[in-house]
């Protein structure tokens, strides 16, 4: 008898693999810190690979159609891109439920999608608000370029783009960029530095950036972006 439901348990066992339980909402204090907005995105950190790749769920609404997105995403710490999304279902879909309900419907194809990537059940760790992790400060600049024209930013007197930068390093093995982007249709006052998270497999971050936009019905909004960081000396 006990032979026989061992041999029942084991096709439901995949060794290696981890089991994914619906994650926890992380609250990044966006409002508090940096000001109230319309819509705030929903952020649950699920876990790491130990080859620089992280996995989170993230539900954004927009305003303006009234729809939400609710996926989980796998990102390259190394390279920034999305590898890959998997979707679940949102408020405006016809499921009813809760958060963990939506996860719990769908677990296995969620934890084979994150065992595909060799994701671990970890979370993301503490988010650090300092800029300066270990010996290395990060440092977020910002310019703001004014046009004289409105064709573009509908919500603002005249367009404007404003370009970021994040720097990493110190004084003695100098300072690299690890990102430089440009952001139409908000000032450098709606681009904040949010904090970052450790990877537990190797000496990498994720840099965690917020940007406050303006929606079509003039509704705001925070837009997170995620952008991985070595720290071995060698790679300044």
């Amino acid at each position: 008898m006990k032979k026989f439901l061992l041999l029942l348990i084991i096709p439901f066992l995949s060794f290696g693999q981890d089991y994914f339980y619906p994650p926890e909402k992380m609250n990044l204090s966006l409002q508090e810190r940096f000001g109230s907005v319309f819509n705030n995105p929903e952020f649950y950190p699920i876990g790491w690979s130990d080859d620089g790749l992280f996995a989170y769920k993230m539900i954004y609404c927009d305003g303006g159609c009234g729809c939400c997105s609710n996926r989980i995403v796998i990102q390259s710490s190394k390279s920034d891109k999305i590898i890959d999304d998997f979707m679940l279902p949102s408020d405006e879909d016809s499921f009813e439920g809760t958060e963990e309900d939506k996860w719990r419907e769908n677990t296995r194809k969620i934890n084979a999608f994150l065992n595909k990537y060799d994701i671990e059940n970890t979370g993301l760790g503490k988010l650090y608000t300092s800029k300066r992790v270990n010996d290395f400060n990060i440092i977020l600049q910002k310019n703001s370029i004014q046009y004289n024209t409105d064709e573009n930013c509908y919500h603002l007197e005249n367009d404007v783009v404003t370009t970021y930068k994040i720097q990493v390093g110190n004084k003695d093995l100098g300072y690299k960029t690890i990102t430089k982007k440009e952001a139409e249709c908000i000032y450098e006052s709606d681009i904040n530095y949010v904090g970052y998270f450790k990877s537990p497999f190797e000496n990498r971050i994720i840099v965690v950036i917020a940007e406050e936009h303006q929606g079509f019905e003039a509704e705001t909004e925070y837009y997170l972006y995620f952008y991985g960081c070595s720290l071995k000396p060698q790679s300044f």
